[in-house]
């Protein structure tokens, strides 16, 4: 499975939070570059984005596309008061109705977020406000909103970038995108999607079930690159094993093996073992087709329990050369 950055998804997770929390407030969004945005959040759900990127439109465009108010009329600012928005200028001259402009700015805030929730490196600072927050049920809910810009996010349904993000390796929805996908209105493949990946499923197998239905692998590819998808709890555990076994064929080293310090104490030592042992313990592969991990798991098991003694041993006797 690809490696991604430790900040991918990072304005995904935090939206999610405060929509779990029903937060109001605004989340000041900052990346590389003199990307700013700025998010408000009402009771829990996305009300509208200030963002100075390029690329999405004003809502006097959206406005005049949509059919709602002539060209002229949005250029016309007669009367209008010094910083008054003009979605609001539009609606107190009657020009437009308050339908027609609420829709406006939804398919303006929906397009900024589907813009902004890949930044990378972003850093995030959210100022609370008071949580009561007029007309927030008439907002979409906070998944909904995530949920269309995740599939917005240009990711390509095809069988080689499934394999590239996902691997043939089980993968599973993590606990983000449990949270992310639970209550949001999916579409048929999403749900589809959404089953197999709570059960655990390879990316081949993905391709094997959606292979022509490109939208439901973008779907997949998308909800990794927000970290929604990870490894298999087994899946994990098989690749520790594999390293720790390479790791013994290649090097004698009792620290490395378990992941501690050079000048480890017994108790580092005691504990390293103790956690690589609830994973790497022979009793954990015991199925009908482990029976080679099983052995390789013992091979190890052995070296590690070795290796706690070799540290504990190492560590008695620097103490006992520094006492003379």
């Amino acid at each position: 499975m690809a490696e991604l950055p430790d900040d991918q998804g990072l304005l995904a997770r935090a939206l999610s939070t405060l929509g779990r929390a029903r937060a109001s407030g605004v989340l000041r969004v900052r990346a590389p570059g003199g990307r700013r945005a700025e998010i408000r959040v009402a009771s829990g759900r996305l009300a509208s984005i200030e963002c100075a990127e390029s690329g999405t439109q004003v809502v006097g465009d959206l406005l005049v596309s949509e059919g709602a108010v002539a060209a002229t009329q949005c250029i016309d600012d007669a009367g209008r008061l010094p910083n008054e928005p003009i979605g609001a200028f539009l609606v107190r001259k009657g020009r437009v109705t308050g339908g027609a402009l609420t829709h406006a700015m939804r398919v303006q805030t929906r397009a900024r977020l589907a813009l902004i929730i890949a930044w990378p490196s972003a850093d995030l600072e959210f100022a609370a406000a008071d949580s009561r927050a007029p007309s927030s049920d008439d907002l979409p809910t906070m998944q909904d909103s995530l949920m269309h810009a995740i599939r917005c996010t240009n990711s390509h349904g095809s069988a080689s970038g499934v394999l590239r993000e996902l691997g043939h390796e089980p993968v599973r929805l993590s606990e983000f995108g449990r949270e992310l996908t639970s209550g949001a209105s999916l579409r048929p493949e999403e749900v589809a999607v959404v089953a197999m990946l709570s059960r655990g499923v390879s990316g081949s197998d993905l391709i094997a079930t959606f292979g022509a239905n490109r939208r439901a692998l973008a779907f997949a590819v998308a909800l990794r690159r927000m970290r929604a998808i990870e490894p298999s709890a087994s899946t994990a555990r098989y690749s520790l094993l594999l390293r720790k076994h390479r790791e013994l064929r290649r090097s004698s080293d009792a620290t490395k093996l378990l992941d501690v310090e050079k000048n480890a104490t017994p108790d580092e030592a005691r504990r390293a073992l103790r956690r690589l042992a609830r994973d790497l313990h022979p009793d954990r592969f015991g199925g009908r087709n482990d029976v080679a991990a099983r052995a390789v798991s013992a091979e190890v098991f052995q070296a590690l329990v070795l290796a706690e003694s070799h540290v504990s041993r190492e560590h008695g006797a620097r103490a006992s050369r520094r006492a003379r």
